[in-house]
This record gives C-alpha cells, sequence and structure tokens, in this order.
C-alpha cells in the first residue's frame, strides 16, 4: 500500500490542490480571471495572436544566414532532446558504485 501511495499522491497531488482552489474561489466568490463574455475572449486572443507575432519576430535571424546555419537553428530542438534521451539512457544502464 505505501508504494502505491508513494506514486500516486505526487501525481494527484497538484490535482487535489486545484480542486481545493477553485472550490474555495467558488466559495468566497473570488473571480478565476477567466473571460466570461464573448468580447472579453476575442480580446484575449487578440492577445495571444500579438504576442506570438512577437516571439516570431525575435527568432526571425537578421540579414542573409547561410543554409547550413538556418537547419542547425531548425534542428536544435531535436538535437537537444536527442542529448537529453541519450544521457538518460546512459545514466541508467551506468553499473552503480557505492
Amino acid at each position: 500500500m505505501s508504494i502505491l501511495l508513494t506514486t500516486l499522491l505526487p501525481a494527484l497531488l497538484p490535482a487535489i490542490i486545484d480542486l481545493f482552489k477553485g472550490g474555495f474561489s467558488k466559495l468566497i466568490g473570488v473571480p478565476t480571471g477567466e473571460p466570461v463574455t464573448f468580447n472579453e475572449r476575442l480580446e484575449e486572443k487578440k492577445l495571444d495572436i500579438q504576442k506570438l507575432k512577437a516571439l516570431a519576430a525575435l527568432d526571425k535571424p537578421n540579414g542573409n544566414i547561410s543554409q547550413w546555419v538556418a537547419d542547425l537553428r531548425a534542428s536544435f530542438r531535436y538535437i537537444a532532446v536527442g542529448v537529453i534521451v541519450l544521457a538518460a539512457i546512459i545514466y541508467n544502464f551506468l553499473p552503480e558504485t557505492y
């Protein structure tokens, strides 16, 4: 029972805390910050679009770069994930020395 509790409790703890926070805010009447009307949702989506445009402008390289640099920049996430996965595999299969 303790193994099940030690694995399930950390997984379910954020959901339980969020449930209590939501119930408490409903009980005392605190607004959750979510848009209520259609116009508020529309304004929120417009702000999201502006934020994404600004992030895309930051990601765009200045000037004319060579193709291999552009390809390296585009594949950086995949290279980083590959390095992380490879490091995790190596770490898990190394013999433990105490």
